[in-house]
């Protein structure tokens, strides 16, 4: 990620969360503060440390982050510093374990000594063999006592920054090279960008629990897991990327952290005081009072729009992308519950024999919050797509969102369909609302989607549905698919519930607005469920409006989750 000959000069912004020991000089408090690590930052011109600090103050930064200074520097650079009231939270620094080198330039003691009665974090980043060669351990030991001796007459912790490609790459091989140390000052950081490149197939959760004395400092950023760059993959903004920054904050604060905080933001593309800005409002609303939080409104922020009902946060149309929720945070747990994909997507546009585009989210579109902070986005009729679209999205309640879909026609389709998706994290169980389960002449009830009746189960609601399902639509590529029908549906209602948490998530519509309810088996691996609306054949310049609703609850039982689609029946009957 950071060249060597570039270290000094990489975009970054830094979470630092000291441990239970913090320097003398840090008061414990929580929520921690957020201070910015920014050695080039593309919104100033030539920028000059006032002027990143003036930034950073500006967008409600507590303090900075900068290389460790030598010579004259320091004094230089400190005094900017105290004149705009920006804190010095974090130098970094460099040792190489290349015995025919040395091991860091000899200015380096006398900087620390300068840092005395500053609350400062002096970071290590380890090189000069390959990551975890055991030739380097025995330097690496004594030059780490070396350093520690050094901060310990200042006040001061040393900590490893285990960093790809560097000796100390691994978190787990950088915690074993502390425990040899064996100093109380000289820890480690958690850096999880370079925790999920290199580590991302552990836990986290044990490694903290069991080290948390030894680790010092943890940066942290958005993040997509499983990504293998770190430019719009393990390096994000706070309001992007599907791993669960609360729950990793949650469980340093059970754990007994406190300090300051930021953000890592390495070689992100956007604008840099836009980004900055986006993570700063998602870390405010993040720690706000809960009676702060609660509100049905959307927040723009660039091309996305963030949410905090007070029982469910996250982002719609993350990235200016038509993907639905996602992130979308139950706040009781902190644990995300969408995938990438989202939460109410506008997935397939079909017709018979015909698909038009991928997929709605590929289609560009037009975003706006709404004075009621509803957002309203709206595709224009191109090549691919002889139609206009529109959908409003609008939390009614903190767990309730509505959908209002707009279809107008610019040449005639013959049974158009917007097929509306949702891709669950967790929610193994897939149910949907059936006229006659058992093909008896029962009355309705919840059916369960189980791998023996296949994979792929869609529900219609009537012959005209099927025929509908079957008329070439499911052929078109890419990704056809082969659908096994099932009982005809007693309204267009499906259940995901995990049982783990209790959670159930229900999407459902009108009958004369859905058409077929769709689910793989409940363990597949989209956990998903998908709404088929309209269905109707269009004549050029006709419009037709659907409506769809989420509804996310803990400890919904089949006989709640009726009661609460017959409730959802009578209001759309009165407007």
């Amino acid at each position: 990620m950071f060249s060597r000959s570039r270290l000094l000069w990489a975009l970054a912004v830094v979470v630092l969360l000291d441990g239970r020991h913090a320097a003398a000089a840090e008061k414990p408090s929580w929520p921690p503060r957020l201070y910015g690590f920014c050695m080039e930052l593309p919104a100033v011109r030539n920028p000059s440390i006032p002027d990143q600090a003036k930034l950073l103050g500006e967008l409600g930064f507590d303090g900075v982050g900068y290389p460790l200074w030598l010579g004259d520097d320091m004094d230089k650079n400190l005094r900017s510093l105290d004149e705009a009231g920006a804190t010095l939270h974090l130098a970094y620094m460099t040792v190489d374990l290349d015995p025919k080198k040395t091991a860091f330039d000899a200015r380096v003691p006398a900087a620390i000594a300068r840092l005395k009665g500053r609350p400062v974090t002096v970071s290590v980043l380890i090189r000069g063999f390959p990551p975890g060669d055991p030739r380097g351990m025995q330097r690496a030991v004594k030059i780490l006592r070396q350093l520690g001796d050094l901060a310990a007459k200042s006040g001061l912790r040393v900590s490893i920054y285990h960093h790809l490609g560097d000796w100390t790459e691994s978190l787990l091989h950088s915690l074993e090279v502390v425990k040899t140390v064996d100093r109380a000052n000289v820890g480690v950081n958690f850096n999880l960008c370079h925790w999920l490149k290199i580590d991302g197939d552990k836990d986290y959760r044990p490694v903290l629990r069991e080290n948390g004395k030894r680790i010092f400092a943890v940066t942290i950023n958005g993040a997509q897991r499983g990504a293998k760059t770190w430019k719009n993959g393990l390096i994000q903004p706070l309001d992007r990327g599907d791993f669960d920054n609360r729950e990793l904050l949650g469980l340093l604060k059970e754990i007994g952290y406190r300090g300051p905080v930021g953000l890592m933001c390495y070689g992100i593309p956007d604008d840099t005081r836009e980004h900055l800005q986006r993570s700063m409002q998602t870390w405010k609303s993040w720690h706000a009072p809960a009676n702060d939080r609660k509100t049905l409104a959307f927040a723009a922020g660039g091309k996305q729009f963030s949410f905090d009902t007070g029982s469910l946060s996250g982002v719609l149309r993350q990235q200016g992308k038509a993907k639905g929720l996602a992130p979308l945070v139950d706040a009781a747990t902190g644990t995300n519950l969408s995938r990438p994909l989202g939460i109410f997507s506008h997935y397939r546009l079909l017709a018979t024999n015909s698909r038009y585009g991928h997929a709605a989210w590929d289609w560009t579109d037009e975003s706006k919050l709404s004075k009621d902070g509803a957002v309203e986005a709206v595709w224009r009729a191109d090549e691919k797509h002889p139609f206009d679209m529109k959908a409003v999205y609008r939390w009614t309640k903190s767990d309730t969102l509505d959908l209002v879909t707009t279809v107008t026609a610019r040449k005639d389709l013959a049974r158009f369909e917007v097929f509306l998706a949702s891709y669950f994290n967790g929610f193994a169980e897939s149910w949907v609302y059936a006229k006659d389960p058992e093909g008896k002449g029962g009355k309705a009830a919840f059916l369960q989607a189980n791998r023996d009746e296949g994979v792929w189960h869609m529900f219609p609601r009537d012959d005209r549905a099927i025929d509908t399902i079957r008329d070439g639509r499911w052929k078109q590529p890419p990704h056809p698919v082969n659908w096994v029908i099932r009982p005809k549906l007693a309204g267009p209602l499906a259940m995901r519930r995990d049982r783990q948490t209790g959670l159930v998530a229900l999407v459902m519509a009108p009958p004369e607005d859905c058409f077929a309810v769709s689910t793989p088996y409940g363990e597949e691996g989209h956990r998903s469920l998908y709404l088929s609306l309209l269905g109707q054949d269009f004549k050029a310049g006709q419009a037709a409006t659907v409506r769809s609703r989420l509804v996310i609850r803990r400890d919904i039982s089949f006989e709640d989750a009726i009661r609460i689609y017959r409730e959802y029946l009578d209001e759309c009957n009165k407007d």
